[in-house]
């Protein structure tokens, strides 16, 4: 599941389990037949509905707020709260396809303009937005993402019991993620082909990538020396992933951009050493344990790499010990709190608006 679909999966079962609200879900009828990207409901509490533009207006008329959970929002008689997770298509050209941008800006636009109050995952991201669209001021509330407790259910046995089926025994390097420009994931493939000789045990692991997927990344892998140390298993479900986690040496998270890095956490939270991109957002969510490094520089990540995996043991343990500590802060229940809140808030302005 990628990003946004684990944050709908989080927070929606953690304000589910509350109890304390009536929750529908709603998905556009362009959904009906694609299955996969509808989530399962989490209990009998909550429905689920299929809609349009033309009959969101009636359909959510007895509900007191409607959440689009990733930049769209229907228009409604009622208070609208959107979550925007990045500015992506704002701060570069380069990260998308022209009419995916085009798609994104307008939907920017409309929810600075017309949601009742905004969401965004991090304090870095409130203000990329309200430096591109000032309208949002004053609407925006920064809530932070939570992490799913599952990770830390599973049993180093069955850890490696997985990825041996993965064929994952030699030590590694961690990455997750799609081979797009702002994954960077060139630079790291180019990075580790540099540091490979001084650590000829090594693998690195792209996880979420296909060998097909990317010319320009199969290229770059096919002219390295270190090729045949470059393993794609392509994407791993969460069990294998969690064990993918746990057994790696150090989690590359080197991109270029982010709204807020969920895997950062994840691999903190396991007790995996952490390098991240030395940018505002990586550092509001990873804290003080991670390396942080130059994501656009291959010699910065290279020697990133060399230093994490050269670490003697007292500071690797001291390392771990300080991400574990900041990742147990990510909690979708304190997420649903802090999302509620908000949704109590957009309630009473619409109303206050509305004359009620």
């Amino acid at each position: 599941m990628l990003g946004i679909g684990r944050y709908a999966r989080g927070l929606i079962d953690a304000l589910d389990s509350r109890g304390d609200t009536q929750l529908a879900m709603f998905f556009r009828l362009s959904r009906l037949r694609r299955a996969r990207q509808r989530l399962a409901a989490p209990s009998s509490r909550v429905t689920r509905h299929f809609f349009t533009e033309s009959t969101a207006r009636w359909q959510l008329a007895h509900y007191d707020v409607v959440h689009g959970l990733d930049a769209r929002i229907p228009r409604c008689s009622i208070a609208t709260v959107a979550t925007v997770h990045d500015v992506f298509s704002r701060k570069r050209e380069d990260f998308a396809k022209e009419h995916f941008r085009r798609k994104k800006l307008d939907r920017y636009a409309d929810i600075a303009e017309n949601a009742t109050r905004i969401v965004v995952p991090t304090q870095a991201v409130l203000e990329e937005l309200v430096g591109y669209y000032p309208a949002a001021k004053g609407r925006v509330h920064a809530v932070h993402h939570g992490i799913d407790p599952s990770l830390f259910e599973i049993s180093e046995v069955e850890a490696a019991s997985r990825r041996a089926a993965l064929g994952l025994v030699r030590p590694y390097v961690l990455s997750l993620g799609p081979p797009s420009v702002r994954k960077n994931t060139v630079r790291l493939v180019q990075a580790f082909d540099r540091l490979a000789p001084d650590f000829p045990e090594h693998e690195l692991v792209l996880s979420g990538v296909a060998p097909e997927d990317s010319r320009a990344l199969r290229e770059t892998i096919e002219a390295l020396r270190a090729r045949d140390r470059i393993r794609m298993p392509g994407y791993l479900d969460w069990p294998d992933l969690q064990a993918a986690y746990a057994g790696a040496e150090v989690f590359s998270f080197a991109t270029l951009a982010e709204g807020f890095g969920i895997p950062l956490v994840e691999a903190q939270a396991v007790g995996t050493p952490v390098l991240a991109s030395d940018q505002p957002v990586a550092r509001e969510v990873g804290g003080d344990a991670p390396l942080y490094v130059d994501p656009e520089s291959i010699e910065a990540i290279e020697a990133g790499l060399k230093q994490l995996l050269g670490e003697g043991e007292t500071e690797r343990a001291e390392r771990i010990r300080g991400g574990r500590s900041w990742a147990g802060r990510f909690r979708w229940e304190r997420a649903a709190a802090e999302t509620l809140a908000v949704y109590r808030e957009a309630i009473a302005t619409h109303r206050s608006a509305q004359g009620g």
